[in-house]
């Protein structure tokens, strides 16, 4: 723990003006916001079954590490008196990062998709693995080990899966299923995130499965289409997210209605607009 302690009070000590703009910016990027938005345009745009499982991926990350949490319950930085919190103080437990071992899921994937590509979007992947986990122990939101197990677990989390995937074919929108009762008795942990992760993860689940099957919207369409499906798609997505707010009360099961709500429009709401919109026109 000291020298933990020690290595987040080294970096604090290299706050400036600049500094703390830049990492306050960064470390979005292991926000649950940016997974909704590169998951939808990837699902909406690219491919369906790569970004479902990038999807469940991320989402199963989530309920890992909440749990996690709930049974190591560290203190974060920010509670000792020679550490500041920079910005937002996070709430709830230290090991290990939510926001590391998001980086870890997103990047893996960033280059997944990419196959080696674009190395501009490997830059970007390895930018954000870095970046993120260092913002968090900037901003005194964790110490080194807390981002170095998350980032760890996140990506072991993401190879597994991303193989688990190889290995059922063309099957994963049935085996998906069997993963909701685990889900549903995680809600017996009463935690803000395990109610968004089981949210959206059951939505997203049962959503995609019917796309799948009934809906089979065809991704392939101008640039100008996509543009207009991203840009409507992810309007109505945080309308959902922040409107349902004006009548749905902000407690752990209005978290879980309102992402449910965000998954199933995403999955199959979108997909059956954009279908009937575009007639699946290339």
């Amino acid at each position: 723990m000291n020298l933990d302690l020690k290595i987040v009070e080294f970096l604090q000590s290299l706050s400036n003006s600049v500094f703390d703009f830049f990492f306050k910016m960064v470390t979005h990027l292991g926000d649950e916001i940016v997974f909704i938005v590169v998951a939808a345009i990837i699902y909406w745009t690219i491919d369906k079954r790569f970004a479902f499982k990038f999807a469940m991926t991320y989402m199963f990350s989530a309920l890992v590490n909440t749990l996690f949490k709930s049974v190591v319950q560290r203190p974060r930085p920010y509670t000792y008196p020679t550490v500041d919190s920079i910005g937002v103080e996070t709430s709830g437990t230290s090991f290990p990062s939510g926001h590391a071992q998001a980086s870890g899921v997103l990047s893996f994937s960033l280059y997944k998709l990419n196959e080696k590509k674009y190395k501009w979007l490997n830059a970007l992947a390895l930018f954000i693995l870095i970046i993120v986990p260092i913002s968090r122990i900037y901003l005194g939101q964790h110490f080194l080990t807390d981002v170095i197990v998350g980032t760890v677990i996140g990506i072991g989390i993401a190879i597994g899966v991303f193989k688990l995937f190889d290995v059922i074919g063309d099957k994963e929108h049935i085996y998906a299923l069997y993963l909701i009762p685990l889900f549903l008795v995680a809600l017996f942990v009463k935690n803000e995130y395990v109610y968004i992760a089981s949210g959206g993860f059951i939505a997203f689940t049962l959503g995609y499965y019917v796309e799948k099957l009934y809906v089979k919207h065809d991704v392939n369409t101008t640039l100008h289409n996509k543009i207009f499906k991203i840009v409507l798609g992810l309007v109505i997505a945080f309308g959902i997210k922040e409107g349902f707010k004006v009548f749905i009360p902000e407690t752990l099961w209005g978290d879980f209605i309102r992402y449910f709500s965000i998954g199933l429009w995403a999955a199959l709401g979108a997909p059956w607009v954009f279908k009937h919109v575009f007639k699946n026109r290339k």
